[in-house]
Protein backbone atom coordinates (compact mmCIF):
# COMPACT_ATOMS: atom_id res chain seq x y z
CA UNK A 1 0.00 0.00 0.00
CA UNK A 2 1.11 3.21 -0.87
CA UNK A 3 1.88 5.97 1.67
CA UNK A 4 -0.14 9.28 0.89
CA UNK A 5 2.02 12.56 -0.06
CA UNK A 6 1.71 15.12 2.76
CA UNK A 7 3.91 17.77 0.41
CA UNK A 8 1.89 20.58 -0.96
CA UNK A 9 2.37 22.74 -3.43
CA UNK A 10 2.90 25.31 -0.74
CA UNK A 11 5.49 23.16 0.96
CA UNK A 12 7.47 23.68 -2.50
CA UNK A 13 7.23 27.17 -2.91
CA UNK A 14 8.18 27.56 0.93
CA UNK A 15 11.18 25.54 0.08
CA UNK A 16 11.82 27.31 -3.05
CA UNK A 17 11.77 30.54 -1.84
CA UNK A 18 14.18 29.64 0.57
CA UNK A 19 16.82 28.83 -1.88
CA UNK A 20 16.12 31.61 -3.89
CA UNK A 21 17.34 33.68 -0.91
CA UNK A 22 20.07 31.47 -0.19
CA UNK A 23 21.14 31.64 -4.42
CA UNK A 24 20.46 35.40 -3.98
CA UNK A 25 22.96 35.96 -1.09
CA UNK A 26 25.67 33.65 -2.47
CA UNK A 27 25.76 35.48 -5.84
CA UNK A 28 25.56 39.04 -3.70
CA UNK A 29 28.55 38.38 -2.20
CA UNK A 30 30.72 37.43 -5.31
CA UNK A 31 29.86 33.56 -6.10
CA UNK A 32 28.20 33.76 -9.72
CA UNK A 33 29.21 30.75 -10.79
CA UNK A 34 26.96 28.74 -8.40
CA UNK A 35 23.74 26.85 -9.80
CA UNK A 36 20.54 25.45 -7.32
CA UNK A 37 19.14 22.03 -8.76
CA UNK A 38 16.36 20.81 -7.02
CA UNK A 39 16.87 17.27 -6.98
CA UNK A 40 14.38 14.28 -7.08
CA UNK A 41 12.10 13.34 -4.38
CA UNK A 42 13.83 9.71 -4.32
CA UNK A 43 17.47 11.15 -3.94
CA UNK A 44 16.19 11.95 -0.21
CA UNK A 45 18.39 15.39 -0.15
CA UNK A 46 16.14 18.29 -1.58
CA UNK A 47 19.18 20.16 -3.37
CA UNK A 48 22.44 20.47 -4.59
CA UNK A 49 24.60 23.68 -5.12
CA UNK A 50 26.72 23.19 -8.22
CA UNK A 51 29.73 25.18 -8.95
CA UNK A 52 30.67 24.91 -13.15
CA UNK A 53 28.30 22.32 -12.98
CA UNK A 54 30.14 20.12 -9.86
CA UNK A 55 28.59 19.42 -6.95
CA UNK A 56 29.88 21.30 -3.66
CA UNK A 57 27.08 21.07 -1.54
CA UNK A 58 23.74 19.18 -0.32
CA UNK A 59 21.30 20.58 1.60
CA UNK A 60 17.82 20.03 2.98
CA UNK A 61 14.83 22.56 3.37
CA UNK A 62 12.24 22.51 5.88
CA UNK A 63 10.24 25.17 7.11
CA UNK A 64 7.86 24.96 9.86
CA UNK A 65 5.53 27.33 11.03
CA UNK A 66 6.53 27.90 14.52
CA UNK A 67 9.23 29.88 16.62
CA UNK A 68 12.52 28.65 16.65
CA UNK A 69 13.09 28.76 20.15
CA UNK A 70 9.48 27.21 20.79
CA UNK A 71 10.61 24.38 20.58
CA UNK A 72 13.97 23.52 22.39
CA UNK A 73 15.35 20.90 20.03
CA UNK A 74 14.31 20.33 16.06
CA UNK A 75 13.51 17.01 15.37
CA UNK A 76 14.18 15.53 11.60
CA UNK A 77 13.41 11.84 10.46
CA UNK A 78 15.84 9.76 11.52
CA UNK A 79 15.75 7.81 8.39
CA UNK A 80 16.44 10.90 6.35
CA UNK A 81 19.20 12.05 7.78
CA UNK A 82 20.97 8.22 7.88
CA UNK A 83 20.44 8.41 4.28
CA UNK A 84 21.27 11.64 3.69
CA UNK A 85 24.34 11.51 5.55
CA UNK A 86 25.24 8.45 3.91
CA UNK A 87 25.02 10.15 0.35
CA UNK A 88 27.06 13.10 1.57
CA UNK A 89 29.87 10.66 2.79
CA UNK A 90 29.61 8.32 -0.28
CA UNK A 91 30.18 11.74 -2.48
CA UNK A 92 32.45 13.87 -0.63
CA UNK A 93 30.35 16.74 -0.08
CA UNK A 94 29.08 18.40 2.87
CA UNK A 95 25.35 18.53 3.58
CA UNK A 96 23.34 21.11 5.65
CA UNK A 97 20.26 20.87 7.25
CA UNK A 98 18.14 24.36 6.73
CA UNK A 99 15.35 25.49 8.84
CA UNK A 100 12.79 28.37 8.25
CA UNK A 101 11.10 29.12 11.20
CA UNK A 102 8.61 32.45 11.53
CA UNK A 103 11.53 34.70 12.61
CA UNK A 104 13.94 33.50 10.43
CA UNK A 105 16.17 30.97 8.07
CA UNK A 106 18.84 29.12 10.03
CA UNK A 107 21.27 26.62 8.95
CA UNK A 108 23.22 23.83 10.67
CA UNK A 109 26.13 21.27 8.72
CA UNK A 110 25.32 18.10 9.42
CA UNK A 111 28.01 16.10 9.97
CA UNK A 112 27.18 13.27 12.10
CA UNK A 113 23.90 11.81 13.55
CA UNK A 114 22.78 13.03 16.76
CA UNK A 115 23.33 11.50 19.75
CA UNK A 116 19.27 12.60 20.75
CA UNK A 117 17.55 9.61 19.06
CA UNK A 118 13.77 9.04 20.25
CA UNK A 119 10.16 7.75 18.94
CA UNK A 120 8.35 10.65 17.91
CA UNK A 121 6.39 12.41 14.69
CA UNK A 122 3.84 13.70 13.87
CA UNK A 123 0.16 12.90 15.58
CA UNK A 124 -2.13 15.26 14.06
CA UNK A 125 -2.83 13.43 10.76
CA UNK A 126 -4.19 10.06 12.19
CA UNK A 127 -1.47 8.23 10.31
CA UNK A 128 0.72 5.58 12.03
CA UNK A 129 3.19 5.09 9.55
CA UNK A 130 4.08 8.84 10.70
CA UNK A 131 5.34 7.40 13.78
CA UNK A 132 9.36 6.34 13.90
CA UNK A 133 12.78 7.02 15.16
CA UNK A 134 13.63 10.88 15.00
CA UNK A 135 16.87 13.32 15.97
CA UNK A 136 16.41 15.89 17.76
CA UNK A 137 18.99 19.15 17.88
CA UNK A 138 18.99 21.69 19.88
CA UNK A 139 17.07 24.77 18.26
CA UNK A 140 20.45 26.70 19.20
CA UNK A 141 22.44 24.82 17.41
CA UNK A 142 20.78 26.15 14.03
CA UNK A 143 23.11 29.27 14.32
CA UNK A 144 24.00 29.79 10.40
CA UNK A 145 21.35 32.47 10.09
CA UNK A 146 20.58 32.99 6.04
CA UNK A 147 22.83 35.00 4.77
CA UNK A 148 24.31 31.58 5.56
CA UNK A 149 27.99 32.63 6.64
CA UNK A 150 29.20 28.83 7.24
CA UNK A 151 27.65 27.90 3.60
CA UNK A 152 29.43 31.23 2.53
CA UNK A 153 32.87 30.21 3.75
CA UNK A 154 32.83 26.89 2.23
CA UNK A 155 31.59 27.95 -1.44
CA UNK A 156 34.51 30.64 -1.23
CA UNK A 157 36.91 27.85 0.20
CA UNK A 158 35.69 25.85 -3.11
CA UNK A 159 35.70 28.91 -5.58
CA UNK A 160 39.36 29.36 -4.24
CA UNK A 161 40.28 25.61 -4.45
CA UNK A 162 39.24 25.04 -8.11
CA UNK A 163 41.21 28.51 -9.70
Amino acid sequence: MTRPRYEKARDLIRERQVAKALERDLITRGCANLTFEKLPKESHIDWVIKLHGKGVILFEVKCRDNLRFDYDTYMISKEKIDRSLEISQRVHLPYFLIVRWTDGTYGKEITEPSSDVRWGGRYDRGDDADEEEVYHWPSSEFNLRLHMPGVLSFAEETLAALN
